[in-house]
This record gives C-alpha cells, sequence and structure tokens, in this order.
C-alpha cells in the first residue's frame, strides 16, 4: 500500500489543524514527523495516541520524536482508564508502559477538550 505524508496528504489545506488521533501500531513517531508543517502551523492541536515504547522504538528514536516534540511546546499526559489525565514529564514519557498519551502546548483545562 503506498503511504504518504499526513503533510503530503493534506498539502491543498493550509490552516490549522485542531486533533490529531493516531493507534497506527509503533509508526506513531514517523507520522508526527511527516506531520511537521500541520503541527509548525496549528498552535491549538492536541495529539491523541496510542505510547508503545517497544513497538514504536523499532521503528524509530523515541527519545528523539519526545524531545523534538517537547520542542516545539508540547506537553504529555497518560490518558487513565478512567479518562483522566495525569501530567508526565518528558523523561516520564520515556518509562511510560503500553498506553495512551494526550499532548497538548496548553493546560487541559485551560484547552476546549469538551467542544
Amino acid at each position: 500500500m503506498p503511504a504518504v505524508t499526513l503533510d503530503e496528504a493534506m498539502a491543498g489545506y493550509s490552516g490549522p489543524v485542531e486533533l490529531i488521533h493516531m493507534d497506527i501500531e509503533g509508526s506513531e513517531p514517523l507520522a508526527l514527523r511527516g506531520a511537521q508543517a500541520i503541527i509548525d502551523r496549528s498552535p491549538n492541536l492536541k495529539i491523541v495516541t496510542e505510547w508503545s515504547i517497544p513497538m514504536m522504538g523499532t521503528r524509530a528514536d523515541v527519545g528523539g520524536c519526545v524531545a523534538w516534540l517537547a520542542d516545539r511546546g508540547f506537553r504529555f499526559w497518560r490518558i487513565t482508564v478512567t479518562g483522566s489525565l495525569t501530567p508526565l514529564d518528558r523523561s516520564e514519557v520515556l518509562t511510560q508502559p503500553h498506553c495512551d498519551l494526550f499532548l497538548s502546548r496548553q493546560d487541559p483545562e485551560d484547552s476546549s477538550l469538551t467542544r
């Protein structure tokens, strides 16, 4: 199956994106790197993603991806089984078991998560 980056797929759209949701079996860092233009032009972007270091680590530098996202202002929260968010610092992101993460440049209570 041919693949394209998110930036290529959305080349005709130059506005901001509000949400990216991913569960792509370890390819999340690759997809995020392929969405650099989208990420850079979307100050209110929220990302919800499956997080599995063993799966991602076979395809990408997970620490490099976390640093790249943090350098773009993203902060990290683990999504608990009850749906609440637990804040994580950069180093904790790299020690999480298989889980789902929420990434945002704003605090979740300050963002429009319920819209």
